[in-house]
């Protein structure tokens, strides 16, 4: 009896996956468990039955909603009706039906699949070395730690951050570039407000209310949609 095609699982690219690598461990593991799914099922759309997700990952029925919409605004599912659709597995599991299907021809499937696999390592690793593939959170945190010592002149050693904080911090990474984090932080340490209610925290600066307020401090001339229009 022939069987199906495996898939194969990199760690490197979990780990530092830039989505991937914002979600806390209960969430990681919704994620990987609708991946598993959709390759025992064969489909990257799988039936929505939260009494079903509940028993297997332990849940009660608030936190699994609450975790499935923190993976849904990572853009890692999406529900789609009575369904729930994973979009990331969907060009793995056509490779894996067209591998499949050039194996039953007698192609060399298993050793140019195995090349592939060590030239993706490589790549990988390579950019793992030059840091471009540096968890956002902590580079985050290093930068806001440094920045708010740097114009409040006095220590900071935040090193933690909410859901609701690391969602934020993912659409302002879409919006704006370094150097306009560099001057909205410049405006949070220097609003006499903020400074006096003790509130210079990554929390408040990520508010994204907040954040266009800081950089539009910076620049008054300019508004936020010019900012983003450039």
């Amino acid at each position: 009896m022939s069987k199906r095609l495996g898939y194969t699982f990199y760690p490197k690219d979990w780990r530092s996956d830039d989505k991937v690598i914002m979600l806390n461990a209960e969430e990681r593991d919704m994620f990987r468990f609708f991946i598993d799914e959709c390759h025992i099922k064969s489909s990257a759309k799988l039936e929505w039955n939260l009494g079903y997700l509940r028993r297997i990952l332990g849940h009660n029925k608030q936190k699994v909603e609450r975790i499935f919409k923190v993976l849904c605004s990572f853009e890692l599912v999406y529900r789609e009706g009575d369904y729930v659709v994973v979009p990331s597995v969907i060009n793995r599991l056509g490779y894996i039906e067209e591998q499949s299907e050039r194996g039953k021809l007698g192609g060399s499937t298993k050793s140019e699949t195995l090349t592939k696999e060590k030239e993706k390592e490589k790549e990988k690793e390579k950019e793992k070395e030059k840091g471009e593939l540096e968890d956002p959170k902590v580079k985050f945190l290093n930068w806001f730690n440094d920045s708010r010592t740097k114009h409040l002149k006095m220590p900071s050693n935040f090193n933690n951050l909410t859901n609701q904080d690391r969602m934020n911090l993912s659409s302002l990474r879409k919006d704006y570039n370094k150097g306009d984090f560099n001057k909205a932080i410049k405006s949070f340490c220097e609003d006499k407000w903020w400074v006096g209610k003790k509130n210079i925290t990554p929390k408040h600066f990520l508010d994204q209310d907040n954040f266009a307020k800081f950089l539009n401090a910076y620049e008054p001339t300019k508004t936020i949609g010019q900012k983003l229009m450039g």
